[in-house]
């Protein structure tokens, strides 16, 4: 049964709704077999996100039934891809592929990755209406972390790492500094060094992170933290 969730994960972003439909059907046969109040509930959530990601014309029989659907997670994750290789006009293209951010409705175990990875997408391309939008999505968030998936997944790191690199890209440099800090200590304090240095690190607010890092632990600011 586990396998036929993921599988229906992966297949709702990839906007596959025939194929989820078949899915469920056989996500119905196994939870009748199984024969457990947990596995009825998959069942029914399966269909409830079914209805809640879709509008009907797109369900099967709809009048949009047979038009390919666009999901955000890929799209986005392309126009990062595109940004790396320095080519902003097919990153542009691959993001406005994923539609206006405030129409973004991407299952629950993903959103937080998603807003993530296009918070990232929209601050490389410096798009501020959706850094600030996207931000604000994550400010009742503040002190999480971005994660995803059912064992093996994503991490990005916690949400005010996040919310400081969209707050350095709106000009916003006092309020990048508090929360790129932030994020440091919570991730050195968890051991995620990586991720400690790269708030301490992130462009525009590079210096004042490391100054004000450096006050709080009573070193200088030229401490690298090395032997």
């Amino acid at each position: 049964m586990w396998g036929r969730l993921w599988r229906i994960d992966t297949l709702f972003e990839a906007g596959q709704l025939p194929v989820i439909s078949r899915e469920l059907a056989d996500l119905a046969s196994c939870a009748g077999r199984v024969q457990a109040p947990v596995a009825r509930w998959h069942e029914a959530s399966g269909m409830a996100a079914v209805l809640d990601q879709f509008p009907p014309q797109f369900l099967p029989g709809g009048s949009y039934a047979d038009t390919p659907l666009t999901s955000v997670l890929p799209t986005v994750n392309l126009a990062l891809m595109w940004l790396e290789r320095g080519d902003r006009d097919q990153a542009a293209r691959m993001y406005e592929l994923a539609h206006p951010v405030r129409s973004w409705r991407p299952i629950p175990a993903l959103r937080l990755i998603a807003w993530a990875q296009g918070l990232a997408a929209a601050i490389g391309l410096g798009r501020t209406d959706d850094i600030a939008y996207l931000a604000s999505e994550f400010e009742p968030l503040r002190g999480r972390h971005v994660a995803c998936g059912a064992g093996a997944g994503d991490y990005l790191g916690p949400v005010e790492l996040h919310l400081g690199k969209a707050a350095a890209a709106l000009g916003s440099l006092e309020q990048a500094v508090a929360d790129l800090t932030a994020a440091a200590t919570d991730a050195q304090h968890l051991g995620m060094a990586p991720f400690s240095r790269g708030s301490r690190g992130y462009g525009p607010a590079r210096r004042p992170v490391r100054r004000r890092s450096a006050r709080a632990s009573g070193r200088s600011p030229g401490w690298s933290g090395r032997g």
